[in-house]
């Protein structure tokens, strides 16, 4: 069924955008393809940085609350989702765009390790599709999307590095007493090192598959980033 209804269907819309591509080449075709899909996905995840913007404003009053009704979680409770809906926050939100998100990605991931052979073409492409003879998986003329690359690993880990930083740059800044606590102190270290061990865990993953895995993943990097500049200018748009 999720072959049916989710795998062979990105398939075929891949092989549609290349079939109209006036250079064929199917690394293009991944590039438009993620862009059409954060394109569909912007009003979903402007919401989900609404609410984590949010989340971060009214921090210190859920702290404050957690630890006035730390005996009674019932009113704890309450007062929590009090301070949600004064501040018009579902922290679900954040959840959403995860959910719409994940059948895509595990589909795009199964088509890209069952390639674009001729058989697989005979197999998956619907009838009334164009069908192309063959599918060219030269990006660019340069790089061969079926084989591990080195350099396209180790330029996504670098992107991702760079992503996490400006991201964290971002950030609206946190009430924090002057004396820290250890476990302040513990959490921004661990913050720290997630910054470069992701990046590193990233590497090693993409040097187990095809190119074109790396490709998707840094296309959806660079798609992110905008995404993340375009959702803190309309936040600060409508919070000024």
């Amino acid at each position: 069924m999720f072959h049916i209804f989710f795998v062979r269907p990105i398939f075929n819309v891949l092989i549609l955008i290349y079939s109209f591509l006036p250079i064929k080449d199917i690394g293009l075709a991944v590039i438009i393809f993620v862009f059409l899909f954060r394109l569909f996905l912007f009003p979903f995840f402007k919401k989900s940085f609404f609410t984590q913007r949010k989340m971060s404003e009214i921090a210190p009053e859920i702290k404050k609350i957690q630890q006035q009704y730390k005996s009674d979680l019932k009113k704890q409770a309450e007062e929590i989702q009090r301070i949600y809906k004064e501040h018009k926050v579902n922290p679900f939100h954040t959840f959403l765009i995860f959910l719409i998100q994940l059948p895509i990605i595990i589909a795009l991931y199964k088509v890209f390790l069952s390639g674009f052979g001729k058989e697989i073409l005979d197999k998956e492409i619907y009838s009334f599709f164009p069908k192309p003879e063959a599918v060219n998986l030269i990006f660019l003329g340069l790089i061969d999307l079926s084989k591990k690359s080195f350099l396209f690993a180790l330029v996504v880990a670098f992107v991702q590095i760079f992503q996490a930083k400006f991201s964290s740059h971002h950030l609206p800044p946190q009430q924090i007493s002057s004396q820290k606590s250890q476990l302040e102190t513990f959490q921004k270290i661990f913050q720290r090192q997630i910054t470069f061990i992701s990046p590193l865990i990233t590497f090693l993953v993409l040097m187990l598959f095809p190119s074109i895995v790396a490709l998707y993943w840094l296309t959806t990097l660079i798609f992110s980033f905008f995404e993340n500049f375009l959702a803190q200018k309309f936040y600060e748009r409508e919070n000024s």
